[in-house]
């Protein structure tokens, strides 16, 4: 009699728990090319065609352009390093290789997984250590990019402004901020002129107006030349105020 041009698969002799086949043939094996391909192509595919659609309609938001000259800028890392963000706060700064360290040991223990839980079992419930342990450290990693925006937003409260604004705060601390490094902290002068005596012979209009807009007070050959400064009209007439005030006397 002829062979039989499509055996029947093989049941398995033995069976886990939870029905799978601990030896034999459970049934034929699909192709994998191109059927297997063909699907993770789709899969991909379909993958790309989201984050494509998220990035289109969600552009990822632009920060204002670099300015070396301003010190309220409050840095941030991308989110997904929040966690690790954080994670250094709570390490003294003798003691901050302990952020490295311990995500290091997170990932060896991830590495080492396969040799550490030897179980066939594949429902959580029935792995009660390592599941537990995995919820912790989910849980642990959640909240801590969390705590770290939530620091963050308050940080940036607490200076008044956004990530990258000028700070709302006063003539003297924006003058600190902006003007101090060039003129000296007293005003002294430095890498730009003295402003000591500036209160004898300006005014609080004219000390702005060069604030706001440095070329058209600014001789032509003035090197060093001053960089355009973010600050509002507001806020540059606090910064004339505070100079005048200062040295007036």
């Amino acid at each position: 009699m002829a062979a039989d041009e499509n055996p029947t698969p093989q049941e398995p002799k033995q069976k886990s728990q939870e029905g799978w086949p601990i030896g034999g043939q459970l049934g034929v094996s699909e192709r994998f090319f191109p059927d297997f391909i063909l699907r993770e192509a789709i899969a991909a595919l379909a993958i790309f065609g989201i984050l494509l659609t998220i990035t289109v309609l969600f552009p990822a938001p632009l920060e204002p352009e670099a300015d070396p000259t301003s010190h309220s800028y409050l840095p941030m890392p991308d989110w997904y390093f929040y966690w690790l963000y954080q994670l250094l706060k709570y390490f003294p700064s003798w003691l901050r290789w302990g952020a490295i360290v311990v995500p290091l040991i997170l990932v060896i223990i991830l590495g080492a997984l396969p040799w550490l839980d030897r179980s066939r079992k594949r429902r959580p419930l029935q792995r009660p250590v390592w599941f537990a342990i995995s919820i912790v450290v989910v849980l642990g990693l959640i909240g801590l990019t969390f705590q770290a925006w939530f620091d963050h937003k308050a940080e940036v409260a607490a200076a008044g402004g956004q990530p990258g604004e000028v700070t709302n705060a006063s003539g003297q601390q924006l003058y600190a901020q902006y003007c101090a490094s060039c003129h000296g902290d007293k005003f002294q002068g430095g890498v730009g002129p003295a402003l000591d005596k500036a209160g004898t012979f300006m005014t609080a209009e004219g000390i702005a107006a060069k604030i706001q807009d440095p070329s058209t007070l600014m001789p032509p050959n003035e090197t060093p030349k001053m960089p355009k400064l973010p600050l509002s009209s507001d806020q540059a007439q606090a910064v004339a105020q505070y100079i005048l005030q200062s040295t007036s006397k």
